[in-house]
């Protein structure tokens, strides 16, 4: 039997004193965030009739452009207020070179206000899907349009963004044999400018990869990241799609990331099962530290805030960090997430499969609310009418919020007029009643005239049949019959 020495007993003393140090003083590195007591303001929630899916949206000055798909291969691209209430929508079909319908799956803006957007049609005897894209204008007037067909084998798209000076850049999987994973550059018409191979591997290395991303750094580089089975590279690339370094990580669950401002990379990693965790590199790939947040859904994207902290999307909702990775506000109860974005003054706006558009607003610093209102002390409308309503809460240090997605509604007579839960109203009877809005134990409320006749459904007379002599005059009564009951006696609108 072998027995340590005093000697290597102390040197193992010192180094889990060593290590306890490193620990305390480390604690990102080692252990799950704690996670933030107050949830986002759900400002408002949307979801808009005829979608299966939006992709993707820009925002304008007056509220957001979305793009996406109605029906079964219908582009819709609509234009929503700041409110995310619908203000109108444009379907067309796109086709490929053989005639066939385009079949769109994803959508990223442009500069102008448009979409580039990707997809595949069938080949001839429908055994193969083309990959095709196509950059289409604010009006859905497609500019131009292409494939990415292969004298062997087809490529399967998965990323494509337009760059800060209007080119285009792409990342793909060639189905040849073997199988190669690929990245280039168009120019702003979608003409070729180079395209670099970065890996070759088998069927079961690169098919149906986890995630694939190509992404401009703020230095002028291209980074491009790839996950799949357990492995994720990253791809460093010159402005000629020539491969500076490159990084392989073994062992990750799906990842996804980016570059950063520093130089560095923000790696997210999470699959349906497994807590996520966020990972900081320096500019060689090199790990500065790894952060756990204790939930789960398999990641779909991270970015940077203005103010140095991240935003990761889930397939169930979305997390902040503060800058150095801290936990300051989740929410992961959404159903069937497939985009995270970020608003101007900083917002985040969540797109769900089913046609569903959710705008979140951090919590407040302050917890308690002051006071809420809506935007009117009245409303009027006709019956049959719909009103939308807006509520805002004013916090302890005089934070003001929009709540209008928050908030519990209810109508003092639900006969005359009706509030769904995001605050539209529904004139039904003739009549006055109050509508009543509460936040964490504090209340408004507002009138709302309903004005109008219901509509006639008959004309009855009082009597089947009648009797009466030659010069006999005879005045029978009137009864009209209505949908709903008699107006409200104290309202003489």
């Amino acid at each position: 039997m072998k027995y340590a020495s005093m000697t290597d007993v102390s040197r193992r003393v010192v180094l889990c004193l060593l290590a306890a140090a490193l620990i305390s003083l480390w604690p990102s590195a080692l252990h799950a965030a704690t996670s933030s007591d107050e949830p986002p303001i759900v400002e408002w929630s949307h979801k808009y009739s005829g979608y299966t899916k939006i992709f993707h949206l820009n925002e304008t000055a007056s509220g957001y452009d979305l793009a996406g798909v109605a029906l079964r291969d219908a582009v819709n691209l609509s234009k929503v207020d700041q409110s995310g209430l619908l203000q109108g929508s444009r379907t067309f079909y796109l086709t490929g070179d053989n005639g066939k319908r385009v079949t769109i799956t994803s959508a990223a803006p442009t500069r102008d206000g448009g979409f580039i957007l990707s997809g595949t049609y069938p080949e001839f005897y429908y055994f193969d899907w083309i990959p095709y894209v196509a950059k289409v204008n604010p009006s859905g007037e497609v500019e131009w349009s292409k494939d990415l067909a292969r004298d062997v084998g087809y490529a399967e798209l998965y990323d494509i963004r337009e760059n800060p000076d209007g080119s285009f850049i792409y990342a793909a999987v060639n189905s040849g044999e073997p199988m190669i994973l690929i990245a280039g550059k168009w120019n702003e018409h979608g003409q070729p400018v180079w395209e670099t191979m970065l890996k070759t591997g088998s069927f079961v290395e690169l098919w149906n990869m986890d995630t694939l991303s190509i992404e401009q750094s703020p230095q002028g580089y291209y980074s491009v990241i790839g996950c799949n089975r357990g492995k994720l590279d990253i791809w460093n690339l010159n402005g000629a799609g020539d491969v500076i370094w490159t990084k392989s990580y073994g062992g990750v669950k799906p990842s996804v990331g980016i570059p950063l401002k520093n130089g560095g990379y923000a790696i997210a990693s999470s699959d349906y099962f497994t807590d996520m965790t966020l990972t900081l590199t320096d500019a060689l790939g090199e790990t500065l530290w790894t952060q756990n947040y204790g939930v789960q859904g398999k990641v779909l994207s991270v970015e940077q805030f203005d103010d140095g902290g991240y935003l990761i999307g889930t397939v169930k909702g979305v997390v902040k960090t503060d800058e150095g990775g801290r936990l300051e506000w989740a929410k992961t109860d959404v159903d069937r997430v497939i985009r995270v974005a970020a608003t101007r003054e900083g917002a985040v706006i969540l797109l769900t499969e089913y046609g569903n558009m959710i705008k979140l607003s951090a919590p407040p610093r302050s917890e308690k609310v002051k006071s809420l209102a809506f935007d009117s002390d009245s409303y009027s409308l006709s019956i049959g009418q719909t009103l939308d309503t807006v509520v805002t809460a004013v916090y302890g240090q005089g934070e003001v919020h929009n709540v209008s997605g928050q908030v519990r509604y209810s109508s003092a007579d639900p006969d005359i007029v009706a509030i769904d839960s995001d605050g539209n109203i529904t004139g039904l009877r003739h009549g006055v009643t109050t509508i009543s809005a509460e936040l964490s134990g504090v209340k408004t409320s507002a009138e709302v005239y309903v004005y109008g006749s219901a509509p006639i459904d008959r004309l009855q007379l009082d009597s089947g049949e009648y009797s009466l002599i030659v010069g006999q005059t005879l005045y029978f009564g009137r009864n009209l019959q209505s949908r709903r009951a008699a107006p409200y006696d104290r309202y003489r609108g």
